[in-house]
């Protein structure tokens, strides 16, 4: 399963590809959790997103719920971009706040 949909910081194309069987997965998390799953998903331009998907009320495919373009401080801004790549819970940290 691909969902295709732009970026709002470049208005570039983003792409989430699954499985079948992933697609089938989040979907039963969703029914069963009540919560829609958030991914990180890069655009063409290398900008990070936040992606939370849902299951439409057909409960046909994935859709996808909001889109987040996490807000970068002055001071991380300044560090160089080997510096920046990190794990994905401290670039969660940095987007929401929190101890780092």
């Amino acid at each position: 399963m691909d969902i295709l949909f732009k970026c709002p910081e470049c208005k570039g194309n983003a792409l989430i590809q699954m499985t079948d069987e992933e697609a089938d997965e989040v979907k039963q998390r969703i029914q069963t959790e009540g919560r829609s799953p958030t991914l990180i998903i890069r655009c063409e331009n290398n900008h990070e997103l936040l992606v939370t998907l849902y299951n439409p009320r057909t409960g046909e495919g994935l859709g996808v719920r909001d889109i987040v373009v996490p807000l970068r401080s002055d001071k991380d801004n300044s560090v160089p971009k080997k510096e920046k790549e990190s794990s994905e819970i401290d670039w969660l940290t940095k987007a929401f706040g929190g101890k780092s």
